[in-house]
C-alpha cells in the first residue's frame, strides 16, 4: 500500500508512513519496516538517512548532495533504497546479494489534477537486469510520497526476485525542512509516465510545501528477527472495501472505451463511452477510459459508494496478475502497458485486468446462456480465433500464452499461411478472412456468382456479412465457402471438445447474422465426424448478452477477485 501524506498542524508536515514487510526467497520470513527519516541540513549541503526495521534489527541508507539542487524528499527516495540494499546484503548469505539503485525520481499530473511521483529502480542480479516503475499519489507533503513511491518501485522489484514488500502498521515520522531555494534541475519523468493519463506536465514541489525542524542522523541497532505475514497482492489488486455489492467494469475497444456499474446481478446501474484512440499512444485511450469511469462514477450519485473494484478487459496478450498489456494489435504503440497500475492511481479503486474473451465467457456463464454449467468453452470468431475456458466454474488464466492462442493450433498442414508464420493455422482456415478468401478466389477463379454484380466487381468490398446474406438466398459460391469454413471450425472446435469436455460451446462473431451462420455449419459439420458421438455430449449454444457481455465479465472479474480479503485469483 501506499504511505498516505497527513498535515499535522501550522509551520509543520508530519507523514504516516506505513512500515513494510519482506519476504525472502529463502526459509526465514523476514519483516522489514520503514521505521524513521531523518536529514541534515546545511546551507550547502543536505543528507537523508532512512531505516528500516528488521525486527529488533535496524538497516539505514544514506543519499546526500547539494542543497538545492538535489532537494530533500529526492534523497529520501534515495536512501530508501540505500537502506533496502543494506538488506539484501545483509539477507542474502548463499550467494552475492543483487544491487538495487534509484535509476529515476519524477513528478507528473493526472488528468485528474492530482499530482504523482514516480520512481524508477533498477535491480541487478548476477548477469541479469530489470527496471520497473513506482508511484504514488502526493497528499500532502513530497518528502512521504517519495518514499512511498520508491517504496513501491522497491516492492515490484523485490517480487521479481522472489521478495514482498507489504503494507503493516502505521508509525508517525518527521518530514524535514525543505531547501528555500526553487529546485535547479528539471526532473524528466521515466518512459513509463507516458502512461500515466494526462501527464501533460512535470514540476518540483513549492519550496514551501513540507516545513519541520532538522532532525540529526542517530546510528541504530541491530539484534533479532520475526515471522513476516503472508505476501501481500501489487498495490492495484488491494481488497475491496467492505460493504461494496457492485463493481465498475471497463471494456477498452478498437473503436470505443466503455464503462458500466454493474451489480452482483449483472445489472447495469450506469455506463458511459468514450472514443478510443487506437493510432495514439497508451495515455489518450487512458484518459478516455479515467473519463468514462468518472461519468459512471457520478451519475451514481449517492451509490458511487457501492463500487468495490475495477474491472478491466480488453484484446490483445495480457499478463492479467501484473495488469499488463503487453501488445495489442488494436494498438500498435501499446508495449508493457500497465493499464492495472494506471487506472488504480487515477481511479482509487483495485484493479483487475482480463482479457476480452474471457470475460466474455465469464459473463456468459455467470449471467448468460450458460448459467448453472461448470465448465464452458467461448469461441470468438473474427480475423483471429480466440478461445477463453470456465473449468469447475472457475476461468482458466494461463497469462498472455493461455487457451486465446488456440487460434494458432495447426489443423490444415500446408495450407493458408498464417500471420504467425505457419501455414494451417485455424484461424487462417476458420476466420472471418478465410471465409471471404474463399469468394475471391471462387470468384477470381470463374465460378459466377451473384455476389459479383453486388459488389460491382469490387472483390474488395465482400464482407462475411455478404456471404452470409448471399448464401441465404442460395448463392453457390457463399454456400460453398460457408460450409468449408464451417468444416475447419468443426475440426478446431472438436480438438477443443475432446481436450476440455465442456458441458456447451458458445460460437460467437460479430454481426451476429455472421455468428448464427457459422454456428449452423458448424454444427452440421460435428453431426457428421466421425467423432460426433463423443462430440454431441457438448452442447453448441448462442451468446445471449450482445456486446454488453465483455464489460459485464469484466466487472464479474473483479468482484471475484478482489472482494475479499484475500482477493485471490480464481
Amino acid at each position: 500500500m501506499r504511505a498516505q501524506a497527513h498535515r499535522a498542524g501550522p509551520g509543520r508536515n508530519r507523514f504516516l508512513a506505513r512500515p513494510v514487510s519482506v519476504e525472502a526467497a529463502g526459509p526465514a520470513s523476514p519483516r522489514l519496516g520503514l521505521e524513521e527519516v531523518r536529514f541534515r541540513v546545511s546551507a550547502d549541503s543536505a543528507e537523508a538517512a532512512v531505516t528500516l526495521a528488521f525486527g529488533s534489527q535496524r538497516f539505514t541508507g544514506r543519499a546526500g548532495g547539494g542543497g538545492s539542487d538535489r532537494p530533500t524528499w529526492k534523497l529520501a527516495a534515495a536512501a530508501t533504497v540505500a537502506a533496502t540494499q543494506q538488506y539484501l546484503q545483509h539477507t542474502v548469505t548463499d550467494r552475492l546479494a543483487p544491487h538495487i539503485a534509484l535509476a529515476d525520481l519524477a513528478t507528473a499530473t493526472t488528468g485528474l489534477g492530482d499530482d504523482v511521483i514516480h520512481a524508477t529502480v533498477t535491480l541487478v542480479n548476477g548477469s541479469q537486469q530489470t527496471q520497473l516503475l513506482g508511484s504514488a499519489l502526493v497528499r500532502n507533503d513530497w518528502c512521504s510520497t517519495a518514499v512511498a513511491a520508491a517504496l513501491d518501485a522497491t516492492n515490484r522489484q523485490l517480487s521479481r526476485f522472489a521478495f514482498r514488500l507489504e503494507a503493516a502498521d502505521e508509525v508517525v515520522q518527521e518530514c524535514p525542512p525543505q531547501s528555500t531555494d526553487p529546485p535547479r534541475a528539471q526532473v524528466t519523468p521515466p518512459e513509463e509516465v507516458r502512461h500515466v493519463p494526462a501527464a501533460t506536465r512535470v514540476r518540483e514541489p513549492d519550496p514551501g510545501e513540507h516545513m519541520g525542524p532538522e532532525l540529526p542522523i542517530e546510528p541504530s541497532a541491530e539484534p533479532a528477527v520475526e515471522a513476516a505475514p503472508p505476501t501481500p497482492e501489487p498495490t492495484f489488486a488491494r481488497a475491496a472495501p467492505a460493504g461494496a455489492d457492485a463493481a465498475l467494469g471497463i471494456e477498452i475497444g478498437a473503436t470505443s472505451v466503455r464503462a458500466a456499474a454493474v451489480d452482483a446481478e449483472g445489472r447495469v446501474l450506469a455506463e458511459e463511452r468514450r472514443p478510443s484512440r487506437p493510432t495514439g499512444e497508451p495515455d489518450l485511450t487512458l484518459d478516455m477510459a479515467v473519463d468514462a469511469a468518472r461519468a459512471t462514477i457520478a451519475s451514481l450519485n449517492s451509490s458511487a459508494g457501492r463500487l468495490g473494484a475495477i474491472g478491466v478487459t480488453m484484446p490483445g496478450r495480457l499478463r492479467p496478475g501484473d495488469g499488463v498489456c503487453v501488445s495489442c494489435g488494436d494498438f500498435p504503440a501499446w508495449r508493457d502497458v500497465p493499464v492495472s497500475e494506471i487506472l488504480f492511481v487515477a481511479l482509487d479503486l483495485p484493479v483487475a485486468l482480463i482479457g476480452a474473451t474471457q470475460a466474455a465467457a465469464l459473463a456468459e456463464w455467470q449471467f448468460g446462456a450458460a448459467q448453472g454449467l461448470s465448465n464452458l468453452l467461448l469461441v470468438a470468431i473474427g480475423v483471429e480465433i480466440d478461445v477463453a475456458v470456465i473449468s469447475d466454474g472457475r476461468p482458466l488464466m494461463l497469462g498472455d500464452a493461455g487457451p486465446g492462442q488456440a487460434g494458432h493450433m495447426v489443423v490444415a498442414p500446408g495450407g493458408p499461411r498464417c500471420s504467425c508464420g505457419e501455414s494451417g493455422c485455424w484461424q487462417a482456415v476458420a476466420g472471418r478472412d478465410a471465409l471471404v478468401a474463399r469468394v475471391v478466389r471462387d470468384i477470381g477463379g470463374g465460378i459466377p456468382s451473384a455476389i459479383s454484380a453486388v459488389v460491382e466487381n469490387r472483390l474488395g468490398a465482400i464482407t462475411p456479412a455478404l456471404v452470409c446474406q448471399m448464401a441465404a438466398i442460395g448463392d453457390n459460391v457463399a454456400k460453398n465457402a460457408l460450409e468449408e469454413t464451417g468444416r475447419f471450425l468443426a475440426i478446431g472446435v472438436g480438438n477443443l471438445i475432446t481436450l476440455f469436455d465442456p458441458e456447451a460451446v458458445i460460437l460467437d462473431s460479430a454481426p451476429s447474422q455472421v455468428a448464427a451462420e457459422l454456428r449452423r455449419v458448424t454444427a452440421m459439420a460435428l453431426k457428421t465426424s466421425r467423432r460426433a458421438h463423443v462430440l454431441s455430449r457438448s452442447a453448441l449454444l448462442s451468446p445471449t448478452l450482445g456486446d454488453a457481455a465483455r464489460v459485464l465479465g469484466a466487472a464479474a472479474w473483479a468482484t471475484r477477485t478482489l472482494a475479499q480479503p484475500s482477493h485471490a485469483a480464481v
